[in-house]
């Protein structure tokens, strides 16, 4: 779709903003206190516990003799969630990204630790890819480990860059060995950026022949699309074939229109999986969107720390 006029432009962002407020949101843990509540508190709580763990360890001790409270947990309980696109899911509206220090080489004793103490904040949705890592696909490796002990409370998502159906199956067979796990929760299409991708991918022998496969077999749970370059390949992938979950990156600064280009598209054309996934955005949780994908390329509890300030 290609906006002609500012006053289009204008008509269909009243479009979006309709949608939007007319999305359902089914009742939760946290539905008593609001977003504002929870990044404010959230992000005290957070605070206050990187203050607590970088004191010396004789300066825990209460003179009450009882045991500190775990602002950590008090995070878990309060953290909102939302519906997953078609999956059904309750995901927390955080998520952890699996780059940054999570593929970096040999990096496992700073890497796992992130993983685990973002679930102890309450993270489930957890977002990763074959070529996260290179050939050794660390980040996998990582989540993998990381993980362990937790596969029945959270939900994994690994992508494939192949375009064929052979590589692609190839490639998730080695996802599943590598991130210690039966099946993945949702398999994605990563990085869908030119006519040409979609193409090959739904020809004969082509990868959505593999994602069918996958999930006849139980392989994977739901199927899912990414893209990040133009948002033209992306709308047509979706027009092909009805994906569970879309994620896609935005920034302030996009040249290619991402919101009013694919948003536009599901005004006009409605599509199940309404409900999207957004790469570390900001100032968009009023968007139909399920979870925000934090990276670690700085340590990932100074960017929860400083949600509040970025989010409200």
């Amino acid at each position: 779709m290609r906006i002609s006029s500012p006053g289009q432009e204008a008509k269909l962002k009243a479009s979006l903003a309709e949608v939007v407020m007319k999305i359902p949101h089914e009742p939760d843990k946290t539905s008593s206190r609001g977003r504002r509540d929870f990044l404010k508190v959230g992000g005290v709580s957070i605070a206050a516990n990187l203050a607590y763990t970088a004191l010396p360890p004789g300066a825990h001790a209460e003179s009450t003799g009882k045991a500190p409270i775990s602002s950590a947990q008090a995070v878990q309980e309060m953290m909102p969630t939302r519906n997953l696109g078609r999956t059904g899911f309750r995901v927390g509206i955080f998520g952890l990204g699996g780059q940054g220090a999570l593929e970096k080489t040999n990096n496992e004793a700073i890497a796992v630790p992130i993983i685990e103490k973002t679930l102890a904040l309450g993270v489930n949705y957890f977002d990763t890819s074959a070529i996260y890592g290179g050939p050794e696909r660390w980040s996998e490796r990582y989540l993998g480990k990381g993980l362990k002990g937790h596969r029945d409370q959270v939900f994994i998502a690994s992508k494939t860059k192949e375009r064929t159906r052979d590589a692609a199956l190839k490639n998730l067979e080695e996802s599943l060995k590598l991130l210690n796990t039966d099946h993945l929760d949702t398999w994605q299409l990563h990085d869908v950026g030119t006519l040409d991708d979609v193409n090959e991918i739904f020809d004969k022998g082509g990868a959505i022949e593999a994602f069918l496969q996958a999930r006849e077999q139980r392989m994977v749970r739901y199927l899912g699309v990414t893209g990040r370059f133009r948002p033209d390949a992306l709308m047509e992938s979706i027009r092909r074939f009805p994906f569970d979950t879309v994620l896609m990156g935005l920034n302030a600064a996009d040249k290619f229109r991402f919101v009013v280009d694919v948003f536009g598209l599901f005004v006009q054309e409605p599509h199940p999986a309404r409900i999207f996934l957004f790469e570390q955005n900001r100032n968009l949780l009023h968007l139909c969107c399920g979870v925000i994908i934090l990276g670690a390329r700085v340590p990932i509890f100074q960017t929860l720390a400083r949600l509040p300030q970025l989010l409200l």
